[in-house]
């Protein structure tokens, strides 16, 4: 009888459970670590496009007929298509507020014109201004143009800040695509100069009215085609032709055969 009540009891005793080793420990702690992570990432991804449609000065606008835009509308039309331009490459930028507190008296004496974003590649900054525009003819181009203004406060932002600005156009017909085309400021100011040349020696009586004129960017000036990894480049820099393979195979067979024949 003792012994049974004994072994009975000794059934019923809790059993003290084996500890878990630490490996599955670490192992549990690191799964937990990772969902939090994941959970987080995707908090922050929700609250960046929440903050970029409500707070961003670049907001998102409905799509309508291009003709029904404002120039002021076309403009942040273009700059919010620049901006996701820079988000679908993965080009970092940052966007610069344009109101007038936010600029400093100094720079405005100077006539030192701000970007529209500031942006970080490879090869370093980028100061670029977004400039929609309707094409003027030119001989046998159709051309992008800036005011003789925007040329020199550009300028001036160049020389001041000892920064390296370009220009991002777009055609005004285009504003539901990202083709973006892409100038040196001091390209631009450099045909600038030389068509004030020109102007100066072969139409000096009518000079008085050439700042009104505006300046058309030469086609073979532009860029088509924008980076982290390669910066501005044209791409039919990098358009090779599958002849060029073939050549350079031909090239290699026709150095083995003679090497063969000298052995």
């Amino acid at each position: 009888m003792g012994t049974s009540v004994a072994t009975d009891l000794a059934d019923r005793t809790p059993r003290a459970r084996t500890a878990p080793s630490a490996v599955t420990v670490c192992y549990a702690l690191v799964c937990l670590f990772l969902h939090i992570l994941s959970v987080l990432d995707k908090l922050q991804l929700s609250l960046y496009h929440f903050l970029m449609e409500k707070e961003s000065p670049i907001v998102s606008q409905t799509l309508k007929n291009e003709k029904s835009y404002t120039n002021e509308e076309r403009g942040k039309r273009a700059e919010l298509l620049f901006s996701h331009f820079l988000d679908n490459n993965k080009i970092p930028f940052v966007y610069i507020d344009q109101t007038k507190e936010t600029i400093s008296e100094k720079m405005y004496e100077k006539f030192i014109r701000r970007p529209d974003f500031i942006v970080h590649t490879k090869y370093g900054f980028y100061f670029i201004d977004v400039k929609c525009r309707e094409k003027q003819i030119l001989g046998n181009e159709k051309r992008f143009y800036l005011n003789q203004g925007e040329v020199n406060s550009l300028n001036n932002l160049q020389n001041e800040l000892q920064a390296n600005v370009w220009v991002a156009f777009i055609d005004d017909k285009d504003l539901n695509n990202n083709n973006f085309y892409f100038t040196p400021i001091i390209r631009i100011y450099e045909y600038y100069e030389y068509i004030i040349s020109g102007f100066s020696k072969n139409y000096n009586d009518i000079m008085e009215f050439f700042p009104k004129c505006p300046i058309c960017i030469p086609n073979n000036f532009l860029f088509d085609s924008f980076s982290f990894e390669k910066g501005f480049y044209k791409s039919s820099d990098i358009d090779y032709s599958i002849n060029d393979v073939s050549f350079h195979v031909d090239k290699m067979i026709e150095w083995l055969r003679k090497e063969s024949y000298k052995k």
